[in-house]
């Protein structure tokens, strides 16, 4: 899954950076708040409305994937986020470049796999 990226800021001043210094980048063709229909079907359906894991943190629609915008990603809840993906067959793709508070969060990408869609 590739979403466009902006450059926010350029830092300069530290020679790390180089001459040209070093861009903040965030994470832009999403539409925030919203969700891909698949992704409603499923928490209507098995969960009740009532969807809430630690990693379901500000989240947006991008295309037909669902993207999540969590903290942090301990243990438990990238397990718990791994087995969410895998039984429902998504392709799954982690992001250091987020939306939310870009540097803080990770965006994490959730979309049916080929061979679910033909399904």
């Amino acid at each position: 899954m590739n979403s466009p990226t902006r450059i926010i800021a350029t830092i300069k001043g530290e020679s790390r950076f180089g001459q040209e210094g070093m861009n903040l980048v965030r994470l832009g063709g999403l539409s925030v708040g919203k969700q891909p229909s698949w992704f409603r079907r499923i928490i209507e359906r098995d969960f009740g409305n009532q969807f809430n894991p630690d990693w379901f943190d500000h989240y947006s629609k991008a295309g037909d994937a669902l993207v999540v915008e969590p903290y942090d990603l301990d243990c438990e809840s990238l397990r718990n986020l791994l087995a969410f993906a895998d039984a429902y067959e998504l392709n799954l793709t982690i992001s250091a470049t987020s939306q939310h508070y870009p540097t803080r969060t990770l965006a994490v990408f959730l979309e049916p796999r080929e061979e679910a869609r033909a399904a």
